[in-house]
């Protein structure tokens, strides 16, 4: 009897322990080890919701909708991470290629065909470009002139070193107030082209205006060997280096400009400085002479004194206004 009731009773102790294992401390662990890998942001882990307690079903399925909320929220957390990392590597390209360009006009750069090479070699290698090549409006208003270029092919060059305007179809933004950069497919032009581009292999061209003071001086051509298409942030780049290098390449021509001015200022004063002593020495120098020859001819000794001494004084004069006009200039 007693042995039957310990039996009995060591029976019940072992389904007691073996049901709290099952049926709690199982549940307990695995939503332990849940917040474990949580903890380690594995937010990809799940519960079972199939409990023999329901209570445990409700709680694994409050755990599994939160492991949903938080991975969904972490996911778009690192997808804006990554798009405000990726805007921010733009911008800073972008203002480093502007300072870039803008550090030009300290270099204090006299020939607008270097200053046309150099920023050519930028705007390529910015724009990812093949080749590229800096164009300028001349004086007549008729023709567009090569200004510089970075990897464009010599016969290219040399065939389109100058370009009347409408000859070919990227030259017409010079000619047009077009409001910014477009794309142009080289081989769909047709006979608008003069065909050296094609002939080069170059399938797409991008064109960008360059202007100052509000007018169209020129323009910037990007080559491509394959299709090229522009986003938005990379036309208002372009735009943007254009325009830099459109002021900075009249603020060169306005300081040669003003070079000529002065030289033709100097010059003028010169000549102004020449014909106030020098010329009006000679002149009376001439005067004399053709008094000392009257004189020589009438024999009289006094007036051929008095020419001699003149002369001399007008010799002297002269000769001062020489060295002070060697000085001055």
């Amino acid at each position: 009897m007693c042995f039957g009731l310990v039996v009995l009773v060591v029976f019940a102790s072992v389904i007691f322990v073996s049901g709290t294992y099952v049926w709690v401390l199982q549940p307990l662990q695995r939503l332990g080890e849940g917040l474990r890998d949580m903890a380690r942001r594995d937010f990809s882990v799940r519960v079972d919701e199939q409990q023999p307690v329901e209570e445990f079903s409700t709680l694994a399925e409050g755990f599994n909708q939160m492991a949903d909320t938080l991975q969904s929220l972490y996911a778009g957390l690192e997808h804006k991470v990554a798009e405000k990392t990726a805007d921010l590597a733009r911008q800073n390209e972008r203002l480093a290629a502007l300072y870039d360009v803008t550090l030009m006009a300290t270099q204090n750069v006299d020939h607008l065909e270097a200053l046309g090479s150099d920023f050519a070699a930028k705007v390529a290698r910015i724009a990812q470009a093949d080749a590229a090549a800096v164009r300028l409006i001349a004086q007549d208003q008729d023709r567009v002139l090569l200004l510089g270029s970075a990897r464009l092919p010599a016969a290219l060059r040399e065939a389109e070193r100058c370009v009347h305007l409408g000859d070919c179809a990227c030259s017409a933004v010079a000619n047009s107030n077009a409001e910014g950069a477009r794309v142009i497919p080289i081989r769909s032009l047709g006979r608008s082209t003069l065909g050296h581009c094609e002939a080069a292999g170059y399938q797409s061209l991008v064109t960008v205006p360059m202007r100052s003071a509000m007018r169209v001086i020129g323009e910037v051509e990007l080559f491509y060997y394959g299709e090229r298409q522009l986003s938005e942030d990379e036309r208002q780049l372009l735009e943007a280096l254009a325009g830099h290098f459109g002021a900075l390449v009249e603020n060169v021509r306005l300081a040669a400009s003003d070079r000529e001015l002065a030289v033709s200022e100097e010059r003028n004063l010169l000549a102004q400085e020449l014909h106030d002593s020098i010329a009006q020495s000679l002149a009376f120098l001439k005067i004399q002479v053709q008094l000392l020859r009257g004189a020589m001819a009438e024999h009289k000794p006094e007036g051929v004194a008095r020419a001699l001494e003149e002369i001399d004084t007008g010799v002297r004069e002269c000769y001062a206004d020489v060295r002070e006009l060697l000085l001055h200039f």
